[in-house]
């Protein structure tokens, strides 16, 4: 059983592969399975717009509100 922390929420494996460059398959044991973050959380996440939400600069954001 993997003990709570950091690393055990998908969001945080989301943002690990991201910012290492790693592979969903190479991600370490602290994470939860690949396959259930890849294909549950990343997949929902993609379909609601989450992801364009996350990565557009702040800046972007506000003038595309405000024009």
């Amino acid at each position: 059983m993997r003990s709570p922390g950091i690393c055990s929420t998908p969001s945080s494996a989301i943002f690990y592969v991201q910012a290492t460059g790693y592979q969903w398959r190479a991600l370490p044991k602290d994470f939860p399975p690949w396959k259930q973050i890849c294909s549950n959380t990343f997949a929902r996440c993609h379909q609601r717009g989450v992801w364009d939400t996350l990565l557009t600069p702040a800046g972007a954001r506000q003038g595309r509100q405000a024009g």
